[in-house]
Order: C-alpha cells, then structure tokens, then sequence
C-alpha cells in the first residue's frame, strides 16, 4: 500500500532470498487475497530457521529485516543489506541501519594484516633514537644533574639522624618512627623562583626532608588532602605537627641543615632559663657556616611553635655575595626551631591556595561534581538499554583496580602495628574509588565513541577481547609509542628557549626500582583516565562538526590552551603545549583510543628518565622506566609484525617484506 520506494524492492528482494534459501514461499497463502493480507501483516511471514535448521542467524536477520511491515525498518540501501550477510561488513551494516555496533563486531571489524617488516622497523628505530637524545638531552639540560654532591637517601637519613642528635633529639628505637622523603613538586617551584633572584644563584633547589615521632606515623588521610599524593603516605606536613616529641629537619643535598623543627614535650621543667647556646647548637659542621660571623637582627616573623627565645641573624653566604638571613627559637634550655630564610617575610609553613588558586580549584570541583552528574545519567541509559561493553568493562576495572592498589601500597608508609590494617582498608577504597570513577565515565561515554566514531576502537576491543598479541593491537601501541617519545622530546624545548628553565621531580623517583614500578603502574591507569574523556570530546565535537579534521583541531586547541593557563606566564611553553596534544589527537587519528593511551603513558614514563649516570642515587629508578618502555616496545613490535617468524625468513632481503 501506498508509494513505492527503495523500500518496496528491498522487500521483494527479501521475498526472492527467503525462497533461494528455504526452497519455500515466505507466505503459504491459497488465494490471492489472502496473499496480500499475509504480507500486510509481517508477523505472518515464516521463520527461514523453521523450514532449514542450519541457515546461518546473520542470513536470518537480513531477511527478516526486509520483510518487516514497517519500511523504516528495512535496509536503506542493497549495499547495506550485502553488508549485513555473511561475507560483508557488519561493522557498517550496524552502523547504517543506525545502531551502536557491539564490541565484537568492532574488534573483527578492519584488517588484520601485520605491519610491513620495513614499517614496523621504521617505527621501531624512530622510537629507539628518540629515545636515545631525550636521555642525553636530559642528563645534560636537567639542573639536578648538575648538583654536587648528590647524596643518597641513605646516606642523608643517617646524617639526618646524627644532625637530631647533636641538636638533644634521639629517637626511640622501641616505638619510636621515620619518615623521609624529597620536596614536593610545589615547594621546588617556590626553591626555582628564589633561586632566579638576584643574589640568590645558589639557593638550594632540592631539598630533603626527615621526621620523627614518638609513636607510628599516622596518616590519617585518603591522598585527598592537599600537599599528600595517596592514602598512607608521610609527607613533610603530613600527618600535621600536633603531636609532642614529633620533630624533624631539612637539609640541602650536601646534608648542611637548612631547616629544623622540634614540638616539645608536654611536661614543663621548673627550672631557670639560661641563655640559649645558638653557635653551639647551630655550628659550623651542621650548617656549613658559623653564626657568630653574621650580624644579630630582631626577627621580622614568628616562629610556628612555642618558644621562650627568638633570634634572627643576617649576613652572607660564606665566600659569595648572596644574602643570608637566619631564625632560630629555643624554649626552656632547648633549640626547637631553625630555619635559612630567603627573605625577612618568607618562613616554611604549611602550603595553602592563593585566592586565584582557590578560585580555579572550586572552578574545577564543580566542573567534576559536573561531569559526574552527566556521565551518571549516561551510564543509567547505556546500562538500560543495553548499549554498555559488559565484559570489556569488568575486564578495565579489574587491571585498573590492581595497578593502582599496587602503587598506592608502594608509596604508603606501613609500620608493624594495628594501623596497617586501616591503612589497607585506605588503600582498598582509594583504588575502588579511583577504579569506580574510570568505569563510570568509560560506561557513560565508550558506546557514543563506539557509534560514532568505531573504527578508533578496534584494537581497542580487541585486546579487551584478549587479543592481546593481534597485529593491530601490537601497532597501535607501537604507533602510540613513537608519538609519546615525540611528546617527550618536546620537553627538552623549554631549556633551549629559557636558559634559567628547571625541570621538578616527583621524590619517588630518588627511591629506587619498587617505587618507580609503582608509579609506572599508576600511570597505565592514568592514562586511561585521561583518554577517555579526551576521547568523548573529540566524537562530540566532530558530531558537531561533521568533521572529524575539524574535531582534532578544535581538540587540539581546547586542551593546549587549558594546558597552558597553568602556566600563563611561561608563553614560551605554549607552543609545546599545542604541539604535544597534537601528538596524542595524531596518535588517536591514526590508530584510536589504544594508540592514544600509549602515547600518554610513554611521554608520562618517560618524563621521569632524567639520568644516564650510574654514580646517582637516583638511576636505578630511571632505568626501570627505561626497561619498561622498551619490554612494551619490543612487545608491540613483534605483535605488530605478527611473531618473531617474520624476522627469521630467509627468502628475501628484510627490507624486501
């Protein structure tokens, strides 16, 4: 009834196909007239697997689908119907009957085909030389390289130690505890700034902090707290100085003390208070240089604990001109605090936001209180209706909840007591936490990116499908690599445009292999993270469009300009910024999510191989990076090629594949 269209031949189509495949009449009718009603009324037509038991369901559901009554429900297109049969392309039969293609039919969607052997050694070797003038831009650009001497953590608790203890402070060896670690990230920043000042050249930029305290160290927090990374950790603020008898110091990397800090016992003496010995306190041999050759000053601020003697004193750094200003506080016969300060105003205390800084992080709580009201009802509706990668996501939160549980019980601080068992509990809700909120946001957004863009999925699906060593998988990730090292290379730019540039390190780093493990495990997980919002955005965005070039530009530009607000007034470090994000929208063009995730996570890891020196501290946990990288590259290259075979074939010349 009604006009004829495209529609009404896919419907005869369908009947000739029923017969070709069942011998039989899709409708037994005896009369005309009971003919035409029958096809009026679709759920009269028979079933193929009724009449053939072995007919293929994929054969079953094109013809059903052109016999429906409802000729919106038809193939639009004869193409679309031979895409839908066995033989065609189901990827594009889903997506032009307008339907999110399921997991598997975008992982068998696309080639197979192993790279090219001149291909993959291409990249191979692309990846190994970028790699190779990163580390050797790095050990001569970055200025920790240049300090000297570099001690160990080893070698600067025991002076630590033996620096308390000439200063009246010994810990208990029965329940008694330690901490250490190196500045944080922000504190070197504040040490970098200082440093470019005039006059101040040889300010300390690296720093060492140790802790004791009568009991264990409890950290009380879920790595929420500002200044703390992960559940569990002792940082150099946290847990806060509240308790009596906790004390500690700073020292600069030659283990000259810079900084020192001691809460008193609660019992107080009835004793006269004599006049404090500073030079015997603070002598030369801890803190390079002698207080009696600097001029008495009265002190411009208070120190942060309680005291009954104050001094300042100020004059200059032995043999340079760089100013030098000295605090130092003393309560009932005993030094309790001393610091090296960079100007009269400037004391230690505990990191707080400035009100741009507050501003920006409420800006940005709201924005995640935001995204996850979305992705909730994103995920209620994939959920509902069906559309959700079930067994890709148990199989994402099951490797992400077991990297980042790991790395977070690397970097905690565990004591032989009854707080392990709440610190494991910590652990535990911090990696569910972190794991819930990936899974939520992969739930609420991977079906819109397998709509409407499916093919950057592919190898995707198929390592989540568990192929793992599939040809496509293995150049992604080779592909991906190769954009990482390009993104890494960009980090040597900033010393070239500004001699004065310095790079931070996270002090994990400077504790050798476990923690680099660790941290290398946190970053696949926050690569993922990352990706996937990213990735949502640019499927959007080229909806928006109808452009996915337009997309990666408009993308591109999005998160190098949000990149670069972090640092507004380094404009030199702008350029980098577009240019690195550039990377990772290439590295998604060319080969998807996977390639993209890759990219991240080799630019993160290798952000941390700052070293090629084997007399540092610090090169055992540099080199983990280094292994790891190249175990993941060696891994992609044979799988990109499709084996080891592929090497070992005689019959031609290897450039010859």
């Amino acid at each position: 009834r009604g006009q004829t269209s495209a529609r009404s031949d896919i419907y005869s189509l369908g009947l000739i196909l029923f017969e070709v495949f069942t011998g039989k009449p899709a409708h037994d009718a005896s009369s005309l007239p009971e003919l035409q009603r029958l096809h009026e009324d679709s759920s009269s037509a028979r079933n193929p697997s009724d009449i053939v038991d072995d007919i293929d369901p994929a054969v079953e559901r094109a013809i059903s689908r052109c016999l429906s009554s409802d000729p919106s429900l038809r193939p639009r297109t004869a193409s679309e119907l031979a895409a839908s049969l066995p033989g065609g392309d189901p990827l594009a039969a889903a997506l032009a009957a307008g339907e999110t293609p399921h997991p598997e039919i975008v992982a068998m969607s696309g080639d197979s085909n192993p790279l090219p052997l001149k291909t993959a050694l291409s990249l191979l070797a692309l990846f190994l030389v970028g790699l190779l003038i990163y580390m050797v831009g790095r050990q001569n650009l970055d200025s920790i390289n240049a300090i000297e001497p570099f001690l160990s953590p080893e070698v600067l608790t025991y002076r630590a130690q033996n620096v308390l203890k000439q200063l009246g402070y010994e810990r208990s060896a029965l329940t008694g505890d330690f901490a250490f670690g190196f500045d944080n990230i922000e504190i070197q920043h504040e040490n970098k700034r200082i440093a470019k000042r005039l006059g101040y050249e040889n300010w300390p930029t690296q720093g060492f902090w140790y802790r004791e305290t009568p009991t264990e160290f409890q950290s009380d927090t879920l790595g929420l707290s500002l200044g703390n990374e992960g559940p569990g950790e002792v940082g150099f603020w946290y847990p806060a100085w509240t308790l009596a008898e906790m004390h500690g110091v700073k020292l600069d990397n030659a283990g000259n003390l810079r900084w020192f800090q001691a809460i008193p016992p609660l019992a107080l003496n009835d004793i006269q208070v004599a006049q404090p010995a500073w030079s015997e306190w603070f002598s030369e041999d801890l803190v390079g240089f002698r207080l009696s050759d600097l001029e008495p000053q009265i002190p411009r601020v208070a120190p942060p604990v309680i005291y009954d003697h104050y001094q300042a004193w100020h004059g200059k750094w032995p043999n340079t001109e760089q100013p030098l200003l000295v605090v130092a506080a003393s309560f009932q016969g005993h030094p309790v605090y001393f610091e090296i300060l960079a100007e009269p105003t400037h004391r230690t205390t505990e990191p707080s936001f400035t009100e741009t800084e507050s501003a920006g992080l409420n800006v940005t709580v709201v924005m995640l209180w935001l995204m996850l009201s979305v992705a909730g009802t994103l995920v209620i509706r994939n959920v509902y209706s069906r559309r959700w990668d079930r067994r890709g996501v148990w199989r994402l939160a099951r490797i992400v909840f077991l990297l980042f549980l790991f790395s977070v019980l690397v970097n905690a601080h565990h004591t032989w007591s009854a707080w392990e068992f709440g610190l494991l509990i910590n652990c535990l809700a911090m990696a569910l936490f972190h794991t819930c909120w990936i899974v939520v946001h992969y739930v609420a957004l991977e079906p819109t990116v397998r709509r409407y863009w499916p093919e950057a999925l592919i190898s995707w699906a198929r390592l989540f499908g568990g192929r793992i060593a599939d040809a496509k998988v293995g150049s992604a990730i080779l592909e991906g690599a190769v954009m990482g090292i390009g993104m890494s290379l960009c980090l040597l730019g900033p010393s070239f445009a500004d001699a004065d540039f310095q790079y931070t390190h996270g002090s994990g780093r400077f504790f050798g292999a476990v923690h680099s493990i660790g941290l290398a495990f946190e970053s696949v997980s926050g690569a993922v993270a990352a990706c996937i919002p990213a990735a949502f955005t640019l499927t959007v965005v080229s909806i928006i469009l109808r452009s996915k070039v337009y997309a990666l530009v408009f993308v591109v530009l999005f998160y190098g300009t949000v990149q670069s607000l972090f640092s507004p007034w380094d404009v030199y470090l702008w350029p980098i910024n577009y240019l690195q994000i550039g990377f990772i929208a290439l590295a998604f063009r060319k080969n998807g999510l996977l390639s993209a995730m890759s990219a991240v996570f080799v630019f993160w890891l290798a952000a941390s191989i700052f070293t090629i020196d084997p007399t540092r501290p610090y090169f055992s946990g540099c080199m983990v990076n280094v292994v790891i990288l190249l175990a993941l590259v060696t891994f992609a290259f044979v799988s990109a090629l499709g084996g080891w075979q592929k090497l070992f074939r005689p019959q031609r010349a290897i450039w010859q594949y």
